[in-house]
């Protein structure tokens, strides 16, 4: 099974199941919505993208160890969900960014 495969059924469970989505981002689950999956974005498809209360959540699935150019990604994320709000085409809200990885060590961001 490639990556993607893994990571979509990762989203897959998340989305079908807001509990465990919930539990994963100790938040109630009954105050989280999903705004959208795989959201195309300037620089790359954004795995999920989560309101909580009026907070916008933006998760980043991976099914690898951490790696520092995860962190220019979701940043880059970022960026563009500031442009879209910008621009009027997304809710105004502060933005929270959300990595998951399988596993990470200190040593890889030296």
């Amino acid at each position: 099974m490639k990556r993607e495969t893994y990571e979509r059924v990762i989203e897959d469970i998340f989305v079908a199941d807001k509990a465990i989505l919930a539990e994963v981002l100790t938040v109630n689950p009954s105050d989280l919505s999903l705004v959208a999956r795989q959201k195309s974005l300037r620089s790359g498809k954004l795995d999920l993208l989560l309101l909580y209360q009026s907070v916008l959540i933006l998760v980043e699935l991976k099914v690898t160890p951490f790696s520092v150019e995860m962190i220019d990604q979701i940043n880059n994320y970022e960026l563009d969900l500031l442009q879209l709000q910008a621009e009027k085409k997304l809710i105004a809200a502060p933005i929270k960014k959300l990595l998951l990885v399988t596993s990470f060590s200190s040593e890889a961001i030296l």
